[in-house]
């Protein structure tokens, strides 16, 4: 079986999905979700196994460092639950009819990118309409 990992990298809410098993034989309770909010979620959500509160910044950097560091610390938590498997992490890709914060967006997935690179974790773009599936 593998660990399938979907990264949704908002800078406002980011959140990641988690499934250890194989598409044939899904099953949700094989999922973990994390969230990064500006609050801590405090009423019980099913499935929800951790949501964690945004870390005060200075910077748009800053910020996005500390969203990185979070996602990374998602991933290997969930790694050494499952005993270190064959993972695969998917990204969501940049839409490209955004509008907006565009560059604050590709700074703060960049960040990710390089982090999770320096980690030794590989991982593939998927397109949004397909990652939400």
């Amino acid at each position: 079986m593998k660990l399938h990992i979907g990264i949704d990298y908002s800078i406002t809410s980011p959140a990641i999905c988690t499934y250890y098993g194989d598409k044939q034989n899904f099953d949700v309770r094989m999922c973990n979700f994390f969230y990064y909010n500006k609050i801590k979620i405090t009423t019980p959500v099913e499935f929800i196994h951790q949501t964690t509160p945004q870390e005060n910044y200075k910077t748009s950097i800053q910020r996005f460092s500390n969203t990185s560091h979070w996602a990374i610390r998602c991933i290997d938590i969930t790694k050494q639950a499952y005993d270190y498997p064959e993972t695969i992490i998917l990204i969501e890709d940049y839409s490209f009819g955004s509008k907006g914060k565009v560059f604050e967006l590709a700074e703060n997935c960049g960040i990710l990118k390089y982090m999770l690179e320096c980690e030794g974790y590989t991982y593939n773009k998927i397109a949004q309409k397909t990652l939400k599936k």
